[in-house]
């Protein structure tokens, strides 16, 4: 019995507080992931246990009756009082503690020491020390423990003899008392957990270690008031039961090693996915060690799905340790074909872990025997590490959790340490010695726990770990006592008897290498693939793989390789900024190269001479180059450049002369020409320089110098200057204020450089500055380019092009020359790129020639609910160099300028492959691909989605039988999408014609948006759309903007109607602002590019805010941009929200009366006769789960203020997943609300049978009539009671229209209350409490999808109003 419940009658459920039950003594466990108690309630011989439905935690009970009650049988236990009150706002929960924690904040600390307890503290704060942990005996707490905690001296001359006596290092004597003395020492004994910090502890860039902090937590740290801390990782051990499974495809390799470790192991098994890595060194690699391995992989990271390993003998044979440890884990196998070269995806993640086992032996003095601790550490580093990108780490991208970084962000690699002895210990100074810190040992202890190399040669794990710091270096005894250490264990683990013998050219971890000369075999074994004229594939394919590995000692020995030799850098000097150039390499006596290089830049320290604008030389290191070069650069390396003054113009046969300056528009009046062609300007920047840029480039950055120089010059009547100069001057005060404030507002982005590195505008300029430069940077990127594009090209030797112009060569006649020309850019690294591009604006290509259709949203939101509802996969793949496939649809040619070299200059080179940049290659591709999709891969078409394709397959159930279903490839352009049972064999036939990118996998994100996939209790899946990672981007596009502008997104007022995307009572029709300038006219029209996308991706909540928006395109006001930044400013506050492509069978649950509101008894045929559903031509028979549509439909009349016109909103759901979102202004004027609504339903009906259509052509069956759900009174019994007349003749089309589509079964339409038609935020701009009560249910935040199948959509609780 539970007394002072909460019994509610209307409802299914009764509450009770948990601590209730406390505080009547009854024993109550809530806690669902403690496996050490019992999951309920206990009392008094009685136990209730708890279920569990999502995140609720419950018991199952009811109101009994009078009998019961009465009946002398039943047993009775009262779990609470019925006597006493219980009273929540008054209960002293505390009074149940038996013992309570006082703080205690000291600054200074002595502590007196009994005479009889030599080497033991003891005074009145003892226990207080006691309770730092249970793991320490208060007698023989550490000494730093007691350094840390002071206790105030009684007398002021007591504190001062205690300071006078700060350079006794243990005690001193005060009034007759031993105090002892609180030492002088650093305050860094562990790492603090800074960006600069983790990029020296985890070797990597410093902004790849500000993305890595960002990616992962720091929750394993618990401190103590006092100096020593505790550390407590989360539990890494598992229960065999709750080892996850992992997706896709993991490989498995042996590598051996050349020096048996400590303990006796020969080589290590790497496991990994391509981003995520682990090792695993044994002393054998026999079957049983693999079995082992592989044992602990997935009990550390989880059970891969499917594993691909070589032929070796350990991995091979039917009864093998490693055969049978697979089939119980019941994972899918496959082998390499023997002999054959082949580059497995973590080849390059063994490499970088070699790679980084040799930097820690090369810097750190590491003996070669401790290599399986090496590579162990390396491997957790990788797992971590941010990608470039900044997405999830390869530990999260696999495991599915965000990682812990503490334990590798408090010590770096075989960095020298103290550590304390014993089981109790007493971390006095004589209790500590010193060792070298080797990693994690992560199964030892439940505290944070490392691998620590003691003096003997021995590895012990040891949890109570502190740095050497640099106050203690400054000892000489322990200089010397740190120097004496790494002598004896050099000495111990010397590797000269313990080498293993290996065969030349194997791959072994002390050569990090072998994956170059690996991919070398492998081009070589290709190289007979790639025909004649083919651009070298595989270099195409591992380039970026071999520049990854250019051994950073190559450029210390070669000026050639030195990617900064060249660089210009900006010094501020007393007399003014002065320039240099990078000029060569600093060198020693011997010729050696001063400095060790890094590839993160700011940590290279190698010196270069530097030749300054003054003439003279000086030195910098190569680090303090690179953040020059980056503090004078924006993101993309361009330098700024503030205007000193405009000297002079030119203007060239392209300017407009003033005789037709002007144009007459359609009422025949005069209007000047926009024009700024043909206009140069010079100018002079405030570092002494000169450029002469385009008009163009000149205006946006400085228009008002530019007006007066205009003015002064006499040139304000030319045609490129007269359209704008006047408004300029008359709105020059009011743009100097706002300059005042905006500081980059005059600032030119020189576009001549990157990153401090000339950009080279023609082929002959960069390899001049080659030249210059003493390398071959520009050539070698030039040439690595046009080997990717020669397969394009057909070089025409009988004619030269003069011949071809004057139609001499008559294989050559209709073709045309086009131009083409080299596009240079430097990366963030300075490596050098080039790219080809042509100029297709040159042709005119028919518009048959060019049209090339792409999938719609509506088809890919419908392949991944089709998926879900018949438990089929997803994969998708990039088709790489997708347009150089395809054969060219045009008849053009170009000279071949110098990229080609000097024997191939002056040359005709046809087109003859789809290159990028011309108008027909993206059709020609298509076309292609389609035919091999039809023809190879034997698809067919949809048609009603030509670019969806269906191909009958059949599957076995679990029971045996086969069931017939349909595969579903989709394409948009060279991104695939396949959904199907075994999308392993459709993709492996696509590898096998095209290079596939990355491969194949589950899609992380397909057409922009991301895809996440939930799995549900029962197994199934579901799929999520999410935007949040576009949405951040615009976001800070968005800023950046606005942050050049001295200004920032606004925050809400705090109002509950603030924090919507527009102010409900906003009216843009209205605005009487000024109009903005082209720069801003430009930028709100790219903002709202940006936002309908967002729209696009699923942002179901700013439609109608960005629709209405829209709506101002071609003439934006002031207000409207900062109406704008407003929707922006709501999606900054919610980026991440995402649609689920739910599977439950109906939108809305078909209760008893919502069935009786459709009129299902109405009979159409005396109006409309036998009305049937045409089914479309091809349509293949339907098989799988069938589907239910739902629509909403609503219509604001005469929405806007001053055109009148109405406002269309519809939602259109199959099952219970969103696939139509249409938000609109109506093209008519209704004179009624009927009007409205009624144009509203007809756009909802095609858009529906439209929907219908598809679904028919992808072969899914449908459950009956779509259900329509209107507000409108009169629409709803015009559309749904066949007899009912037609009051406004000018709406009978759409008035018979809907009718006849309800007389063919096609729909339905019943009444719906205003405030439950989903379809009325897409009408109007409502208050955010309105707005979230109706779209809530339709969008969801990450933190919200848990189990969808125990989401109850239509009862999910809303925000109050």
């Amino acid at each position: 019995m539970i007394n002072q419940g909460l019994w509610m009658p209307n409802m299914d459920h009764s509450l009770i507080n948990p601590n209730q039950l406390r505080d009547f003594e009854v024993e109550v466990s809530d806690n669902p992931y403690d496996i050490k108690t019992k999951f309920g309630i206990t009392h008094e011989g009685l136990f209730i246990p708890f279920l569990t439905r999502g995140a609720t935690v419950f018991f199952e009970m009811f109101k009994p009756t009078k009998e019961q009650l009465e009946d002398p049988n039943n047993t009775v236990v009262m779990l609470t009082d019925q006597q006493r009150e219980w009273d929540p706002q008054t209960v002293d929960m505390a009074r149940h503690r038996t013992q309570s924690i006082k703080k205690v904040n000291v600054s200074i600390m002595a502590m007196e020491v009994a005479p009889d307890q030599q080497g033991e503290y003891t005074d009145s704060f003892d226990a207080t020390l006691g309770n730092v942990s249970g793991n320490y005996v208060p007698s023989i707490l550490s000494d730093r423990i007691i350094k840390s905690v002071v206790i105030d001296p009684n007398t002021k001359d007591e504190v001062r003899k205690i300071n006078a006596a700060r350079c006794t290092p243990r005690t001193t004597t005060v009034n007759g008392r031993r105090v002892g003395i609180s030492e002088t020492f650093s305050s860094t004994r562990h790492s603090k957990h800074t960006p600069e910090r983790a990029a020296v502890i985890l070797g990597c860039s410093l902004d790849k270690a500000r993305k890595t902090l960002n990616g992962g937590t720091l929750t394993g740290t618990r401190y103590s008031n006092l100096l020593m801390s505790r550390r407590f990782p989360r539990s890494t051990i598992r229960f065999q039961s709750e080892v996850p499974k992992l997706d896709g495809r993991f490989y498995m390799d042996w590598v051996k090693s050349n020096t048996r470790s400590i303990h006796g192991d020969t080589g290590a098994f790497y496991i990994g996915d391509g981003r995520y890595i682990d090792c695993y060194p044994r002393n054998r690699h026999t079957s049983e060690d693999a079995a082992i391995a592989l044992s602990s992989f997935c009990m550390d990271a989880g059970t891969p799905g499917q594993l691909k390993v070589d032929s070796a003998a350990e991995f091979t044979g039917k009864n093998t340790e490693f055969n049978k440890m697979t089939k119980k884990m019941g994972i899918n196998v496959s082998y390499a074909e023997p002999d054959r070269h082949e580059l497995n995806l973590i080849d390059n993640q063994i490499r970088e872990n070699k790679k980084k086992w040799h930097d820690y032996k090369a810097t750190r003095g590491v003996p070669a025997r401790l290599w399986p601790y090496g590579i162990e550490h390396a491997a957790q580093v990788q797992q971590i590490l941010a990608p470039a990108d900044g997405t999830e780490s390869a530990f999260q991208a696999t495991i599915g959790t965000t990682p812990d970084l503490t334990e590798l962000l408090d010590f770096a690699f075989y960095d020298p340490v103290w550590y304390w002895k014993g089981v109790h210990p007493s971390i006095g100074d004589d209790c500590k010695d010193i060792g070298r810190w080797l990693g994690i040992s992560k199964k030892v202890g439940t505290g944070m726990c490392y691998y620590i190399l003691t003096r003997e040669g021995r590895v012990i794990s040891e949890s109570t770990v502190q740095h050497v710091t640099t106050e203690d270096m400054r000892s000489h005894d322990i200089q010397e006592k740190l120097k004496a250490f790494d002598k004896e264990v050099n000495e111990k683990l010397s590797d000269e008897n313990y080498k293993i013998e290996t065969k030349d050219g194997e791959n072994t971890i002390e050569d990090p290498t072998h994956t170059l000369r690996h991919l070398a075999q492998i081009a070589k074994d290709q190289s007979n693939l790639t025909g004649t004229g083919d651009p070298p594939q595989v270099e195409a394919d591992y380039q970026r793989n071999i520049d990854d590995n250019l051994n950073a000692n190559d450029e210390d020995e070669f000026d050639q390789l030195d990617k900064l030799i060249g660089a210009t850098v900006k010094l501020d000097k007393a007399h003014g900024t002065v320039y240099g150039k990078v000029t060569g390499r600093c060198r020693d006596d011997r010729g050696e190269g001063i400095g060790k290089a890094n590839k993160n830049v700011l940590l290279d320290t190698r010196e270069y001479d530097v030749e300054l604008s003054d003439g003279t030389y000086e030195k910098f290191q190569a680090n303090t180059i690179a953040e020059n070069i980056f503090a004078q650069t924006d993101d993309e390396g361009r330098e700024s450049l503030l205007l000193d003054e405009i000297y002079g113009h030119r203007r060239d046969g392209n300017a407009i002369p003033r005789s037709n300056g002007t144009n007459l528009d359609k009422y025949g009046v005069e209007k000047k020409k926009i024009t700024t062609a043909g206009w140069h300007i010079k100018v002079k920047w405030t570092d002494g320089s000169t450029d002469e840029l385009p008009l163009s480039v000149v205006k946006e950055s400085n228009p008002i110098q530019l007006a007066e120089y205009a003015v002064a010059a006499g040139i304000t009547d030319e045609p490129a200057f007269a359209w704008w100069v006047p408004h300029a001057l008359r709105t020059r005060r009011r743009i100097i204020n706002k300059a005042r404030v905006i500081k980059k507002a005059s600032k030119y982005w020189r576009t001549t450089s990157k990153f401090g590195i000339k950009l080279p505008h023609t082929v002959e300029e960069a390899l001049q500055l080659d030249k210059e430069n003493g390398n071959t940077f520009w050539r070698d990127a030039l040439k690595k380019e046009m080997g990717n594009v020669a397969i394009a090209f057909r070089k025409h030797e009988d004619h030269t092009p003069q011949q071809v112009k004057n139609g001499e060569a008559k294989n050559l006649i209709g073709y045309t020359e086009i131009k083409c020309h080299i596009v240079f850019d430097v990366k963030l690294d300075f490596t050098r790129k080039a790219r080809f591009v042509a100029n297709g604006q040159m042709t005119e290509a028919p518009a048959c020639m060019t049209y090339s259709s792409v999938v719609s949203r509506e088809s890919v939101r419908l392949a991944f609910l089709i998926a879900a509802m018949n438990d089929l996969e997803i994969s998708s793949t990039d088709v790489g160099n997708a347009y150089l496939n395809a054969p060219c649809r045009e008849k053009v040619w170009y000279e071949a300028g110098l990229e080609w070299g000097l024997e191939d200059k002056g040359k005709v080179m046809v087109i003859e492959r789809a290159l990028y940049g011309l108008k027909s290659s993206g059709a020609a591709w298509r076309a292609m691909f389609s035919d091999f999709i039809i023809n190879q891969l034997g698809f067919q078409s949809t048609m009603v989605d030509q670019d969806v394709y269906r191909r009958k397959s059949t599957y076995k159930d679990a029971n045996g039988n086969t069931v017939p279903y349909y595969e579903l490839l989709l394409v948009y352009v060279d991104d695939v999408l396949l959904v199907s049972k075994k999308p392993d064999d459709v993709m492996k036939k696509i590898g096998e014609s095209f290079r596939l990118k990355d491969g194949w996998d589950k899609p992380v994100s397909y057409l922009g948006a991301e895809t996440f996939q939930h799995r549900r209790s029962n197994g199934a899946v579901c799929w999520a759309l999410g935007s949040g990672k576009y949405v951040k981007n615009l976001i800070s596009e968005v800023k950046t903007m606005l942050e050049e502008d001295g200004s920032a997104l606004k925050k809400g007022s705090g109002r509950k109607d603030s924090v919507g995307p527009l102010h409900p009572d906003y009216k843009p029709e209205l605005d009487t602002s000024e109009l903005l300038g082209a720069r801003l006219h430009s930028r709100y029209q790219q903002i709202i590019g940006g936002l309908r996308w967002a729209v696009e991706l699923g942002r179901v909540d700013i439609n109608v805010d960005v629709a209405i928006m829209s709506q101002y395109l071609a003439a934006p006001r002031e207000g409207h941009l900062e109406a704008v930044y407003d929707i922006v400013r709501y999606l900054s506050l919610k980026p991440d929200r995402r649609l689920l492509m739910l599977m439950n069978p109906k939108r809305i649950e078909q209760t008893e009366e919502i069935q009786n509101s459709f009129n299902l008894n109405a009979d159409w045929r005396e109006f409309y006769g036998e009305m049937k559903e045409e089914d479309p031509h091809g349509m293949p028979t339907p098989l799988g789960e069938a589907v239910k549509i739902t629509t909403y439909v609503d219509a604001n009349h005469a929405n806007n203020v001053v055109t009148r016109r109405s406002h269309t909103g519809i939602l259109i759901f199959v099952n219970s997943a969103l696939i139509v979102q249409y938000s609109k202004k109506q093209n008519t004027v209704e004179s009624a609300t009927f009007g409205a609504e009624m144009v509203a339903m007809r756009t909802a009906r095609d858009l529906t049978v439209a929907l219908r259509i598809k679904l028919k052509m992808f072969g899914v069956p449908i459950d009956g009539p779509a259900d329509f759900f209107c507000d409108n009174d009169s629409v709803v019994k015009n559309t749904s009671i066949p007899s009912s007349v037609l009051a406004k003749k000018h709406n009978s089309v759409n008035f018979h229209i809907i009718r006849e589509s309800a007389a063919a079964g096609i729909l339905r339409v019943t009444k719906i209350p205003t405030k439950e038609n989903k379809s009325d935020a897409l009408t109007k701009i409502l208050p955010q409490y309105q707005r979230n009560n109706l779209l809530n249910d339709i969008m969801y935040y990450p933190s919200e999808i848990h189990d969808p199948e125990g989401m109850n959509l239509d009862q999910r609780k809303q925000p109050s109003a």
